[in-house]
């Protein structure tokens, strides 16, 4: 068996092949999703918890992943303390709009793994995020935030951790957003 690894391609590229973990044989026949699998065998060993931590490692840090949607008030008026720069331990961050801990549940809840596209469907809806002020971030985010049109994310690329932020593309459309809110 061979595990096939495919670039980081936004959803709907290439197939949407799960770049990490549905394995296939010569013949391309999925046969299993090892995380799913890791979970289903022994749950009291590789807790919901664990496989949690392990979908959020291996799906996060591509540029589709944490996909930003929206920014809050808090946040944006922070970026402007900061004259519309990323600094280091701002305590701005994103927070998913859906808890990860249940999108991890809701794929993990049935006796057999999902479909590629099924899987890529639940956790793209499920990986909208929204970039928050300090102290907006919380288990279940309920704070307002104003939408971003970020269809094509352009903006805020995720990273291992943390997201680009470039000074002449996130910076100036901050600028420009805050302008259109506070004048």
């Amino acid at each position: 068996m061979t595990m096939r690894v495919d670039s980081d391609a936004p959803r709907g590229e290439k197939g949407q092949v799960v770049f990490w973990a549905i394995f296939r044989n010569r013949q391309g026949a999925q046969t299993g999703l090892a995380i799913h699998r890791a979970y289903k065998s022994d749950p009291l060993f590789f807790t919901l918890t664990q496989s949690n931590t392990e979908l959020t490692t291996v799906m996060g840090g591509r540029s589709w992943s944490w996909h930003v949607v929206g920014i809050t008030k808090v946040a944006l008026i922070r970026y402007k303390e900061l004259d519309f720069r990323h600094v280091a331990r701002s305590r701005i961050t994103r927070a998913h709009l859906i808890p990860r801990f249940f999108t991890t549940k809701k794929l993990l809840a049935e006796s057999k793994p999902f479909s590629i596209n099924e899987f890529f469907s639940i956790w793209s809806d499920a990986d909208k995020t929204v970039i928050c002020g300090p102290g907006e971030n919380t288990r279940e985010f309920t704070a307002d935030y104003l939408e971003i049109d970020n269809d094509d994310y352009r903006l805020f690329n995720s990273r291992t951790i943390g997201w680009r932020f470039r000074v002449d593309v996130e910076g100036a459309f901050l600028r420009s957003l805050y302008q259109q809110h506070f004048g």
